[in-house]
């Protein structure tokens, strides 16, 4: 009996001895100096090179033994963070059982060359920075299917996409001008990302775009990050956009599709004949005046962020001005509309439709603690976002026509004192949202209801006398109020 129960013993402590030895997929485990992931537990069984923390020149092999019972073959190669792959690396030979490279490898590497195998098939989307601050050539195998390399930039295997620019590789000329070389149509909308990705060796540098006649596609990115760009260059028998004074444009459509965030001029007017701005076309842009000349259509975000901008002229054929077409423009302070537009007017430098009955925008530089509407004829609608972040006005008696106020019509502006007409009969959804200053606010008798965040974060707001006709308050109505 005792011999039984010793060779169940023995049998019971063998199978616990293996299952201790047994990996699913997930594991990490590590040989000769570099992390493995395990991504396949059945034939093929493969895993992820995911980090090292040696120095100098490594090798990952094709193949790599799991100490157990496995040889696992090695098709991937991406960091589990940013600082997977030790900073004293200086050269990754791959093999060519690699089939992915994934995000964050070499990010904290001192590699400066990469040689990319014939066998990878998939690279991750990734900022300059993703590569390693030290990286300065892409070198494709001329054999891959899939991918190429041109002067250390990677591409899609045709060249019709730039995929990536090493971090530390310099292709502009010493004029900061940067050649998108033919048969290039499109640029992969990470390589762009964002401006601290490349801090003073690209897009800082960049000062002039010179597109191909293959190019067919402006990743909103390019346009947007290159703080410094003066002017676009097209070759001439590009049959999707052209340029004009270094701006950029559609020819199918005759839209302005991108001004030059560091061109300089004082003043521009959009060309005659160009009937539509594309979204942001405008960003940062260093004019203080606009004449949007001939233009019938302004989308969202068309005018965004140009700090400079004091003076906007809107012309005769302007059908739509589109909600928060001008965007975060803190020094505008007036707008003008040419004669015989059938839609607008501007009173005093105030934007107004062409009947004069409705407020559409009240200019954020506009001076003045005070405003006096117009009576003839008289307003009756104050819209969405009309005093929006306007930093002079202070008091303000709405008059007694008007009967509609819009959501943010007077977000974070600098309003102290302010009363409201009798005949409104509610206060709409963060009509005064961030207006710190706020101090004193009359609400009529017929006001029925108070919007969400109809006075969020009015700081300066200690009490407010709410009519007996009020039925619905939001419980976000006066939040971060004190």
């Amino acid at each position: 009996m005792k011999k039984l129960k010793l060779f169940f013993v023995a049998m019971l402590l063998s199978t616990v001895a293996i299952n201790s030895y047994a990996q699913i997929v997930g594991d990490i485990f590590t040989v000769d100096g570099i992390r493995y992931k395990i991504s396949r537990m059945s034939d093929p069984y493969t895993v992820t090179a995911v980090g090292s923390t040696l120095s100098g020149d490594i090798t990952i092999p094709s193949e790599v033994f799991n100490g157990v019972d496995i040889t696992f073959t090695v098709t991937a190669v991406t960091g589990i963070d940013g600082s997977s792959w030790a900073s004293g690396i200086t050269n990754i030979q791959l093999p060519n059982t690699i089939k992915t490279i994934g995000p964050y490898f070499l990010r904290s590497c001192s590699v400066t060359d990469l040689y990319i195998p014939a066998s990878v098939t998939d690279i991750s989307n990734q900022v300059g920075n993703d590569w390693g601050r030290k990286l300065a050539n892409f070198i494709v195998d001329p054999a891959n299917p899939k991918y190429c390399s041109d002067e250390g930039i990677l591409y899609n295997k045709s060249m019709t996409e730039l995929l990536a620019i090493p971090f530390n590789n310099d292709c502009t000329d010493e004029n900061g001008v940067f050649t998108i070389p033919a048969p290039v149509q499109t640029i992969n909308s990470e390589v762009f990302q964002s401006g601290a990705s490349y801090p003073s060796t690209l897009i800082d540098k960049i000062k002039k775009f010179v597109l191909p006649a293959t190019f067919k596609t402006l990743q909103t990115n390019m346009h947007l990050n290159c703080p410094n760009l003066q002017a676009y260059e097209v070759a001439e028998d590009n049959p999707t956009f052209y340029a004009k004074d270094g701006v950029l444009f559609l020819k199918q459509s005759n839209t302005l599709k991108a001004y030059p965030r560091g061109k300089t001029d004082a003043t521009y007017q959009v060309p005659a004949g160009v009937e539509a701005v594309a979204s942001n076309a405008f960003y940062t842009s260093k004019f203080t005046e606009l004449d949007l000349n001939e233009v019938t259509s302004l989308p969202k975000n068309a005018i965004n962020s140009c700090s400079n901008l004091t003076t906007i002229t809107i012309p005769a054929g302007l059908a739509e001005l589109t909600e928060g077409a001008v965007y975060n423009c803190p020094n505008l302070a007036e707008y003008k509309v040419k004669e015989g537009n059938p839609n607008y007017s501007a009173f005093d430098g105030v934007l107004y439709t062409a009947d004069g009955k409705t407020l559409l925008f009240y200019p954020a530089a506009k001076t003045g603690d005070s405003y006096t509407f117009p009576t003839d004829p008289a307003v009756e609608k104050i819209a969405t976002s009309a005093f929006s972040g306007a930093k002079y006005i202070k008091n303000l008696v709405i008059p007694e026509t008007v009967t509609s106020i819009g959501d943010k019509a007077f977000q974070k502006s600098s309003i102290v004192n302010i009363t409201l007409p009798e005949g409104l009969d509610k206060i709409a959804n963060e009509t005064f949202s961030g207006c710190k200053k706020l101090t004193s606010i009359l609400l009529p008798e017929s006001i029925e209801s108070i919007g969400a965040g109809a006075f969020y974060n009015c700081e300066s707001l200690t009490e407010i006398d709410i009519p007996d006709a009020v039925t619905t308050i939001s419980n976000t109505a006066f939040a971060d109020c004190i």
